[in-house]
């Protein structure tokens, strides 16, 4: 691996790093802790999270008069004025940006910087096959990139991997964390038995960037953006999460288009998911499967659609309570490991239709243990959200690193069989 290549083409890229700009001002608005007894709708508000422990819901009220209906339900403030909290985050991280001596990892990156660090990657070691665009433009033109790792000699007769990143804009932490493993990978190659083994035995396929128009627009003009860019008439954008075709639109989802949980006109309506959908299926067989998300450290498997229990209930909560542990011995910080229904409804989503009927049909007898991850930071008692300093970008790729491992190893010797192969 030319490891000096990319250590200069990560350097270039902090010495000319974006200072990202906003239109869009979230002064006087609230961040309020509701408990679950009040049952709100979280479609007529923005969600921040879970309450852990404390069964509650985090929500961002838009307008003083959801402030003051929420705090006459009794809910209380976590956040005082949204616009100064994002304000004093966006502070820390142009000091590091400017600092000179930093790391590519020690701050976030702009879509065009972001899909040139990941060329370089490409360029810089054999492993890695870095393809320009997996399919079709987005809304406003963008591509979206793809990244294999891999060392077998053969990559089509190996069971392979999938990370998807970024499918929420404002989730920064996701597409920085990919970065930062996906590096690490790379660099332990022929260092750490564990990591040669995986990669002689498998390949690892990412699509980096999940949501280019959506996470642009966060640099641009709204930093707590969620969806894609889709003209909506009078709104904009889709929740490409709730997208996906596996029993979409049956709840945990809206058909309101200016919904941060919008579902979309239709199942797969969206050039992103029809992306994903594609460079999934090209890829088969895959055994194992991530959709990277923040926050509130979870470790989610299947279902979000169904109180019922998946076949492979077992093995899955295993892989999940595995990755939950590994976490916890690398940095300490606690993931909660459950299924994706006891946080909350959701359909349409990529982590179910991973792991449901239409992949399995053209993944070569495979049946993909689907995760979603929810990184940094727990909000049991509250904390950044969206808006993580760029300081917990390494942490949070080092402990999720070792979970990766655990995870990878643990399929490779253990895959899920279709049920017609058990």
């Amino acid at each position: 691996m030319k490891v000096g290549a990319l250590a200069v083409a990560g350097m270039a890229g902090v010495a000319n790093a974006s200072q990202y700009t906003r239109t869009v001002s979230y002064a006087g608005q609230q961040v309020l802790f509701c408990n679950d007894e009040l049952k709100l709708d979280l479609h007529e508000y923005d969600m921040w999270g879970e309450g852990g422990a404390s069964k509650g819901t985090y929500v961002r009220a838009t307008d003083n008069i959801k402030n003051a209906e929420l705090s006459g339900m009794g809910c209380t403030v976590a956040i005082d004025d949204v616009e100064e909290y994002i304000t004093s985050i966006e502070g820390r991280d142009r000091t590091t940006k400017t600092s000179g001596a930093q790391s590519w990892h020690t701050e976030y990156h702009d879509f065009e910087d972001s899909r040139a660090w990941w060329a370089d990657l490409g360029n810089s070691s054999s492993l890695v096959e870095f393809t320009p665009s997996i399919g079709i433009e987005t809304h406003e033109g963008r591509v979206m990139p793809g990244v294999k790792i891999t060392a077998a000699a053969d990559p089509s007769s190996v069971p392979k991997f999938y990370w998807q990143c970024g499918i929420h804009a404002r989730e920064w932490i996701s597409g920085a964390t990919c970065m930062y493993m996906a590096e690490k990978i790379v660099q332990q190659y022929g260092v750490d038995a564990e990591v040669t083994a995986i990669l002689d035995n498998s390949e690892l396929v990412i699509v980096p960037l999940a949501n280019p128009d959506g996470y642009e627009f966060t640099w641009n003009n709204d930093r707590l953006w969620r969806k894609n860019r889709r003209d909506n008439g009078s709104t904009s954008g889709v929740d490409c999460n709730r997208n996906y075709p596996d029993n979409w639109a049956q709840g945990g989802s809206s058909t309101i288009p200016s919904s941060d949980t919008y579902q979309g006109p239709s199942a797969a309506s969206e050039p992103e998911v029809q992306n994903t959908l594609k460079f999934f299926k090209d890829n088969a067989p895959i055994i194992g499967a991530i959709d990277w998300h923040a926050y509130s450290q979870l470790v989610l498997r299947p279902y979000g659609w169904t109180q019922d229990s998946p076949p492979d209930e077992e093995y899955l909560k295993e892989l999940g309570d595995g990755m939950r542990d590994v976490i916890r011995a690398n940095s300490g910080k606690v993931y909660v490991s459950q299924k994706s229904i006891d946080l909350y409804v959701t359909t349409g989503t990529a982590s179910d239709w991973f792991y449901g009927e239409d992949a399995i049909s053209t993944n070569e007898g495979y049946k993909a243990a689907g995760f979603c991850i929810e990184l940094r930071p727990e909000n049991r008692f509250f904390g950044p959200g969206f808006v993580l300093p760029p300081d917990e970008i390494i942490p949070t790729g080092e402990e999720n690193y070792d979970a990766m491992v655990y995870f990878m190893t643990k399929l490779i010797s253990r895959p899920i069989l279709a049920p017609s192969l058990k």
